[in-house]
């Protein structure tokens, strides 16, 4: 047995002793949900003080999930959602104790002079968001969120990450993962390790001649790298006839069905599917569900029909990004009515439905919740 003794990099704030930023950065970004990101590029997991929140996950706390070949892109666009899923909470050691604590970043900053505020936040303001315009200006705790754009577009961290991981991955031969710390504009690695790549970022080789009739669905668009194998139950909420529902205690009712068949579904391998949003506010886009409605299954399927002309967009489960990345269930999204996509709804809906059987208090829901 081997011990490392390690110096934690960081400053003292009077009784706090903490570095600017910590977290984990990947070489290979294996959670790219638009186009846009250039997986190759990498991704950072990205917290104020200690690293060891975008380490572990811990909820309901976030990290900042930051495409290194986007870093301003990110999963929430709504003003609300950003400030919802972002960082409350800080790591830090307290000097006078000597402990590790965990404190929340307001009472933090009301206790002590912090001068890179400018870096860290943003103003929310009239439901708009905005940074900083310059250092020194006067911020308002309470109307602050944790985004560290101006840290992300105003220093060297970006181009500094990527060239890093880069040389890393080029000296290892392989995909790496690294966790550092930021400070007083250094970088610090404070440990490098092969990415556990599996299939998930390794090339995905197709099977070949796959007869049609064994053929559930094919997709095309915004496609995650993976392979998940023996899938037992998918979970299949009817998208029409979620549609058809008027009444909103209904449609809220379905949330909570879709959470009782998950935790029935705890410790078996299943795949769910539905309409176009889940997790949304919006419950006539998607069913209104959180992280722990689906949080056992290994695929979250979107499905969008085609309405009234015009085809709904897809969330590729953004709403529950961070818990995604975490938990590796594997987003996608079905477009039935796109030419030459293959989409097996008969098979969904006749197949015997075991939803009376598993969850009988829930019987009455079995034209639109089937568990196949």
């Amino acid at each position: 047995m081997s011990v490392l003794v390690q110096k934690v990099v960081g400053r003292r704030f009077g009784r706090y002793f903490f570095p600017f930023a910590g977290g984990v950065a990947f070489s290979q970004n294996t959670y790219a949900w638009t186009p846009r990101i250039v997986r190759e590029e990498g991704m950072v997991r990205l917290v104020l003080g200690l690293g060891t929140r975008a380490v572990d996950q811990i909820e309901p706390d976030y990290p900042r999930m930051v495409p290194l070949s986007h870093p301003t892109l990110r999963p929430e666009v709504e003003p609300a959602r950003v400030r919802k899923y972002s960082q409350k909470l800080v790591d830090v050691i307290n000097l006078e104790s000597r402990r590790l604590e965990t404190i929340s970043y307001m009472d933090l900053f009301g206790e002590t002079s912090y001068p890179d505020l400018y870096y860290v936040v943003s103003i929310y303001q009239d439901e708009y968001l905005s940074s900083p315009m310059y250092k020194g200006e006067s911020i308002s705790l309470q109307n602050s969120v944790i985004t560290f754009d101006n840290f992300l577009t105003k220093t060297s961290f970006v181009p500094l990450m990527k060239k890093v991981l880069r040389k890393l991955e080029a000296a290892y031969g392989h995909p790496v993962d690294v966790e550092f710390a930021w400070d007083d504009d250094k970088l610090y690695i404070l440990q490098c390790r092969s990415l556990a790549v599996g299939e998930k970022v390794g090339r995905v080789v197709l099977p070949k001649d796959i007869p049609s009739e064994d053929i559930l669905f094919i997709n095309d668009k915004g496609v995650f790298n993976g392979v998940v194998r023996d899938i037992e139950y998918i979970v299949y909420v009817d998208p029409k006839a979620y549609a058809q529902l008027s009444d909103y205690v209904e449609k809220m009712r379905i949330g909570r069905v879709v959470g009782k068949a998950n935790r029935v579904m705890e410790g078996k391998r299943y795949a769910l599917l539905g309409p176009t949003r889940w997790g949304t506010s919006d419950i006539n886009q998607g069913v209104k569900v959180g992280y722990e409605d689906i949080n056992h299954t290994l695929i979250l399927g979107e499905i969008a029909f085609r309405e009234d002309g015009w085809t709904p967009e897809v969330s590729y489960g953004t709403h529950f990004f961070n818990d995604l990345v975490e938990a590796n269930i594997l987003p996608l999204a079905i477009y039935p009515d796109q030419p030459e996509t293959i989409f097996k709804e008969s098979f969904l809906l006749d197949a015997p439905n075991h939803l009376p059987s598993l969850l009988p208090d829930f019987a009455d829901y079995q034209a639109l919740v089937h568990i196949i």
